[in-house]
């Protein structure tokens, strides 16, 4: 995997654990950031970069601070580069 493609599977990853830790479903998710779920699952899936306003209204509706995202994400790249 190259870094990029490790980058976009850690920050879908870290959506997708902050969205299941606070019991969220896809659908609520997607409902109260305002995207479709295709797109939600797109993200997490690593498949597809989110656009800036995207991401922002993502943490609004997981009510988390954007950093706490990206912060989680980096903690990932390491775990998903190596293949875990």
């Amino acid at each position: 995997m190259d870094d990029s493609s490790v980058g976009l599977k850690a920050l879908g990853e870290s959506v997708k654990r902050l969205r299941i830790e606070q019991g969220i479903g896809p659908r609520g998710l997607a409902f109260d950031a305002e995207i479709s779920e295709d797109t939600l699952i797109s993200l997490e899936e690593g498949k597809t970069a989110p656009r800036w306003g995207t991401l922002r209204r993502i943490a609004r509706a997981l009510d988390v601070e954007l950093p706490e995202i990206l912060s989680k994400a980096e903690e990932l790249e390491d775990e998903l580069g190596r293949g875990a």
